[in-house]
């Protein structure tokens, strides 16, 4: 930087560094050093800057948010668009060598007696969202008697889009129990009015989770039951049948090892 100089003052007097210099005198060359001045920024040029800033912002927000996973459903058992009672067996998508889930629902089991006493059919359905007493036969279905008592078992695997924690409801009347993963999360075996039970769980987005629910009517009555679940990124509705994968051959064996404690 060069330092301009009073006349007069001697080179070297502090003056020289803190106080501003003189204009130049009338004839004299101007200094090479001059500071330009500030220029306001053009109003266009603030309207960029602001927008890059904007963008920017929302990128760190989605990077910060998480990410819905991506599920690719292989629809291979007709069961619950053709209304079968017995639905096909989960197949391999034509490019996979290894068994999935069909996205299709959940098998469903359906027995006389509050013991699972005698088999009377299966079939696949889209979720857990039933109220028998508004079907035409006031019951699951025709080979199960209205106002009798009787069993349900639904098995699968259970999918979520986000990683987060969820709060899974089960609201029946009369008993519910819920299993995810062989965690026994809802516990409810009992007569009684609908009635709303909650717990939590925490998924991986996109990762598949053995599944299992049982539903217990007995007395006669109202008779409904559903699954619905709640998370910071989902609102509280009823688990879609997109989230339920119909069970493998090989899960049977492993959901019957869930088991209540009485």
């Amino acid at each position: 930087m060069t330092v301009m100089v009073r006349a007069h003052l001697p080179l070297g007097t502090p003056g020289d560094v803190i106080d501003p210099p003189l204009p130049p005198a009338k004839g004299t060359p101007r200094s090479l050093t001059i500071v330009p001045q500030h220029r306001p920024m053009k109003p266009t040029m603030m309207t960029r800057v602001h927008r890059a800033s904007q963008a920017i912002k929302k990128q760190i927000q989605m990077n910060d948010a998480p990410r819905r996973a991506t599920i690719r459903l292989a629809r291979n058992s007709q069961g619950v668009k053709n209304g079968s009672l017995q639905p096909l067996p989960a197949t391999p998508l034509p490019d996979s060598s290894q068994l999935i889930g069909d996205g299709s629902g959940l098998k469903g089991e359906y027995y006389e007696g509050t013991q699972f006493d005698q088999f009377e059919f299966s079939r696949a359905d889209a979720n857990v969202a039933f109220d028998w007493i508004k079907t035409p036969t006031q019951s699951p279905g025709p080979k199960v008697a209205a106002f009798s008592d009787y069993t349900v078992r639904w098995t699968g695997r259970i999918v979520a889009p986000y990683s987060e924690t969820y709060t899974f409801y089960a609201a029946a009347d009369d008993g519910v129990r819920v299993w995810i993963n062989h965690t026994l999360v809802i516990d409810k075996w009992a007569a009684h009015g609908l009635t709303e039970f909650s717990s939590k769980f925490t998924f991986r987005a996109g990762e598949q989770y053995l599944f299992k629910c049982e539903y217990l009517e007995i007395d006669g009555g109202e008779a409904s039951v559903y699954l619905y679940w709640e998370s910071p990124h989902t609102p509280k509705e009823f688990v879609p049948e997109d989230a339920f994968f119909y069970p493998l051959p090989t899960d049977e064996a492993d959901l019957k090892l869930d088991k209540a404690p009485y």
